[in-house]
């Protein structure tokens, strides 16, 4: 295996140089369609709903969200036929970076969902528990 890794790393940076001599140059194109981030004061400047992680996860999986004004915000989890299987928060959060880690442990293997809704907004991660 570890001559595998070694031979992976000889091929990724003496492959590109067989392939285009020094003369030639190679460009590539990278296209961003979407940035998120933060003012000065570290608040969010987008609602985000991250991917959950682990993902897949078992028992637990973190949660994290940011919201960049105070609002009236729902976390809810639901399985796959819209039960809903836990709250995590209901009620005004203030704006900022937010963190939940949820504990499946007593749920069915399955895929999960966990859905934000806000005044203006809302978002929704599948999640899988594996056990």
């Amino acid at each position: 295996m570890k001559h595998l890794g070694i031979l992976l790393l000889f091929c990724l940076f003496t492959l590109p140089a067989m392939l285009w001599p020094a003369a030639d140059t190679l460009s590539m194109t990278i296209t961003i369609h979407h940035v998120s981030g933060f003012n000065d004061a570290g608040i969010p400047t987008d609602f985000q709903l991250h991917t959950p992680y682990p993902n897949p996860f078992n028992p637990s999986v973190t949660i994290q969200l940011d919201i960049p004004e105070q609002s009236y915000s729902q976390v809810r989890i639901f399985d796959v036929q819209g039960r809903e299987v836990a709250k995590l928060h209901v009620g005004d959060l203030d704006a900022g970076k937010h963190e939940w880690i949820w504990n499946g442990g007593n749920l069915a293997t399955g895929i999960y969902l966990v859905r934000v809704t806000t005044g203006e907004w809302s978002g929704m991660r599948k999640m899988i528990l594996l056990k």
